[in-house]
């Protein structure tokens, strides 16, 4: 999809011989990421690589001349986008928990891309067809009670996009405008702001402040 193309055209302090540890194998204790391999450089690479393989699943899948069945669509949607959802976990959580500057840079232009990349799946008509195809003919495909859950699972946010309407409202261009609003907040809940805010607090929330009332709150 175009929007990956972002990321891509953006330059990065990384040759392009450079190996990407966030693209590798992690061969970590429990298949624990390289961490100290990791720099904030690599993301950008990672999340547009990633974008691109995903598409090109969905794009099989959605593509299947084959008629539908658990296996070549459901078991497939499962499996496809690992790459992404790994790509996606770590840069996260290293945002909440690890953030500087460049971090939070690459976030706001991550966030709405990832948000519109889903979007995009759930606007897919093509293989919403073949989902829904097999949800309405799930009690004749004798599904197992896991099989069946994760057919309902799958089906119920492309209902919740709008799926079936005759007009849908918002788009995929649209779907990221939410995160684009939050990831231009400022990051005043990180827990390294918070502490500092609740220090700032102590010293300034004195029971008697210079106007004889309670200070009032931050």
């Amino acid at each position: 999809m175009a929007f990956a193309m972002d990321l891509q055209a953006e330059p990065a302090p990384i040759t392009e011989c450079a190996a990407n540890p966030l693209l590798e194998e992690w061969t970590g204790p429990f298949g624990a990421p390289p961490f100290a391999a990791i720099k904030p450089a690599h993301f950008r690479a990672a999340f547009a690589q990633a974008f691109a393989e995903h598409d090109a699943e969905i794009a099989a899948i959605a593509g299947n001349p084959q008629p539908p069945t658990f296996a070549n669509t459901i078991a497939a949607f499962e499996r496809a986008g690992r790459s992404l959802a790994r790509v996606s976990a770590i840069f996260f959580h290293l945002a909440d928990a690890d953030t500087d500057e460049e971090i939070e840079a690459i976030e706001r232009e991550v966030a709405p891309l990832v948000a519109r990349h889903y979007a995009e799946i759930h606007f897919n008509d093509a293989l919403f067809a073949r989902i829904d195809r097999l949800y309405r003919q799930r009690e004749t495909l004798e599904l197992d009670t896991e099989q069946a859950r994760v057919l309902e699972r799958r089906h119920l946010p492309f209902r919740r996009a709008g799926a079936r309407r005759t007009s849908r409202r918002g788009s995929p261009q649209s779907a990221n405008a939410l995160p684009r609003l939050v990831r231009n907040f400022p990051r005043t809940c990180s827990p390294t702001r918070m502490r500092s805010r609740s220090c700032s607090k102590r010293r300034t929330n004195s029971p008697a402040s210079p106007t004889g009332s309670a200070a009032p709150r931050q």
